[in-house]
């Protein structure tokens, strides 16, 4: 075999092997791009960041649950707003998260997990926490999924 045709055939083994990793680089799924969203949710639930959570809500998100910390209907803004800044810390962590993709619907997400907050007042402890949300797609060209909906939210004691 010649130094080309060696040459070659390194060149083609190299695009056989790096074309598949190189798409895969280049192409992200839906599920990816929850997997996003959920993360960058948390992460400004974390960091006590209002803004930063609505950064990932559609303009028009819905608050349908009902608050186990607030006294009546709210908006998610409003309801942020008047618990994150009171939070000493904050500490999420996703057990688990279920996607549904329903017949090309908005995908809803089950999500369960727990958690550590303290308050100045109050002391902290873990918690526990149940939530169903649905995402849409944010407008073209933005590929995110926002957040558009919260329809159930439940927290409680880590140990009952």
């Amino acid at each position: 075999m010649t130094a080309k045709a060696r040459r070659l055939s390194l060149l083609a083994a190299f695009a056989v092997v790096a074309l598949p990793l190189a798409l895969d680089l280049l192409i992200t799924t839906d599920e990816e791009q929850v997997e996003t969203t959920l993360a960058a949710l948390e992460g400004a639930l974390e960091a006590r960041d209002p803004e930063g959570v609505l950064a990932w809500c559609t303009d028009d998100v819905k608050l349908t649950a009902r608050l186990p910390w607030s006294a009546g209907r709210t908006t998610l803004a409003a309801a942020l707003q008047s618990l994150l800044p009171k939070l000493g810390e904050l500490r999420l962590s996703r057990d688990e998260a279920r996607l549904d993709f329903a017949d090309g619907e908005a995908p809803r997400v089950t999500l369960s997990g727990s958690g550590f907050a303290t308050h100045p007042s109050f002391g902290g402890g873990p918690f526990r926490l149940d939530a169903r949300i649905v995402l849409r797609r944010a407008s073209e060209p933005d590929p995110r999924f926002l957040l558009a909906e919260v329809e159930s939210l439940e927290a409680g004691p880590l140990l009952r």
